[in-house]
C-alpha cells in the first residue's frame, strides 16, 4: 500500500455498515464491499484500499472506542440509532446494511469524520518522523 491514498467522496452514494458483536468490529465501506488491501492505521483502525483509493474502514474495539470515549460517543450514538432503525435490529444483534447516503445522513457524516481521522492516523504511522 502506498502512503498517498486518494479518497473520492463523490463516490459516497451508498454506505455499507457491518457490525460483528462477537468480535466488536465495525466495517464501513464506500458503496458495496469489494476486494481490498487492508492496512493498519494504528490502534485498531484499519484502512481498506482498492486501486490506490480508500474504499472502507475496519474499526476494531468499536464499542470501547466509539461508544465509551466521550468525543466519539456523542456523535456515534445518533449513528447507532439511525442504523438500528434502518436495519430493524439492535447493534448487539449484529448489523449489515447498505443504503444510499441520503437515507443514512448521520452515518454518512460520521463516516466522513472517521475517514479523515483514519487517513491522518495512516499518514502518521507511515511517514518517517525525525
Amino acid at each position: 500500500m502506498t502512503t498517498m491514498l486518494s479518497l473520492d467522496l463523490d463516490g459516497l452514494r451508498d454506505v455499507t455498515f457491518r457490525y460483528d458483536e462477537e468480535c466488536d468490529v465495525a466495517s464501513v465501506f464506500l458503496g458495496e464491499p469489494r476486494e481490498a488491501i487492508t492496512e493498519e492505521a494504528g490502534d485498531g483502525w484499519y484502512i481498506r484500499e482498492t486501486d490506490g483509493a480508500i474504499s472502507g474502514l475496519e474499526l476494531h474495539g468499536f464499542r470501547e472506542r466509539f461508544l465509551s470515549e466521550p468525543f466519539h460517543a456523542g456523535v456515534t450514538a445518533a449513528v447507532i440509532s439511525e442504523l438500528e432503525e434502518a436495519a430493524g435490529r439492535l447493534l448487539a444483534q449484529g448489523i449489515a446494511i447498505t443504503a444510499p447516503a441520503e437515507a443514512l445522513p448521520a452515518t454518512a457524516r460520521w463516516f466522513v469524520l472517521v475517514l479523515g481521522e483514519a487517513a491522518a492516523r495512516f499518514e502518521h504511522a507511515h511517514t518517517a518522523h525525525p
